[in-house]
């Protein structure tokens, strides 16, 4: 596979064109991706052809944690799901920072990939922020 450089701030946007289009499914491979999606397969599919994804991202060693201050585009945003407990699911739920205050993810509620502002995202709380290195 190619891996090609892009600008920090550029990866959110080839998640935004599956907004109202792709389906959620919450095991789902990437292969399915970008059709049918789950959260974590938004970002890993949106982050495919810049670099490869491994999974656990909130506690991956090559991401740097962010303070909710410093965040910025591509920065990915953990929260916990609803009935969350660390023992069945190490990262809840994720989605991606956009240059706009919101937060583009893939969720069962709404059915699909959405994009919502910041604080609605967190409503449940924030686990953490991730930065991934280009």
């Amino acid at each position: 596979m190619d891996i090609h450089p892009a600008p920090q701030g550029a990866r959110f946007l080839r998640a935004l064109p599956l907004i109202g289009k792709a389906r959620y499914k919450r095991e789902v491979p990437l292969e399915a991706a970008p059709h049918i999606v789950n959260c974590y397969r938004t970002v890993q599919w949106s982050w495919l052809p810049y670099r490869e994804l491994p999974d656990h991202l909130l506690a991956w060693e090559g991401a740097h944690a962010v303070p909710i201050g410093l965040i910025a585009p591509d920065d990915l945003v953990f929260a916990p799901r609803r009935h969350y407990r660390l023992e069945d699911d190490d990262f809840g739920h994720v989605g991606m920072m956009t240059n706009v205050g919101t937060v583009v993810h893939a969720t069962k509620w709404k059915r699909g990939v959405v994009e919502d502002p910041l604080e609605e995202f967190l409503g449940r709380g924030c686990l953490g922020i991730r930065r991934i290195p280009a």
